[in-house]
């Protein structure tokens, strides 16, 4: 059985849930589905990122990481520069465990009048309690990049986990006089 595991995925809560960093906003004029997008606008000497954690991924499950994407169409927005959006699976103490999922996407290859959808799967690897999901929007070399992102979607299966390995035990012995 499958699980959504984002909250607010489609932002129509704005942008409850998720950590930003740069110039990151809402767009209500243009949405894949519902109401709003994401915006992510960078520079030559910002990123724009948007990122949220997510719990209960257990270790062994299948994950499906995708979005849908596309160039923001405005005057001061000049190009677009590189995405990279990746799952990082997070062990208790906080620390990355590989190997993740990545979705590279060079600027050039988004469109400006439609959405793009991308994917990709993994498995949580041993040790897995977390995870966490980051879209970034690279500096252009020059000029203004921008981008919208919407329906972000993380679901994992959940799955039983593996009981612990049963080792035969050897058999008593008996001495013999």
């Amino acid at each position: 059985m499958s699980r959504q595991l984002l909250a607010n995925r489609g932002f129509e809560n704005e942008l409850n849930n998720f950590i930003a960093q740069g110039f990151v906003s809402m767009n209500s004029e243009i949405a894949h589905s519902g109401t709003n997008s994401a915006q992510l606008l960078s520079s030559p000497s910002s990123i724009a990122e948007i990122s949220q954690v997510v719990f209960f991924i257990l270790p062994g499950a299948p994950v499906k990481f995708s979005f849908y994407a596309r160039k923001i169409l405005q005057e001061d927005v000049t190009g677009l520069a590189n995405l990279r959006a990746e799952v990082s699976f997070l062990s208790s103490g906080g620390m990355a465990i590989p190997p993740g999922i990545v979705i590279s996407v060079r600027g050039r290859d988004l469109g400006k009048n439609k959405w793009n959808y991308y994917e990709e799967y993994g498995y949580a690897p041993y040790g897995t309690v977390a995870a966490l999901v980051d879209i970034r929007l690279e500096p252009p070399a020059d000029g203004k990049s921008g981008l919208l992102i919407d329906d972000l979607a993380l679901v994992a299966e959940a799955v039983t986990p593996l009981p612990p390995p049963v080792y035969p035990v050897a058999p008593d012995r008996k001495e013999t006089d």
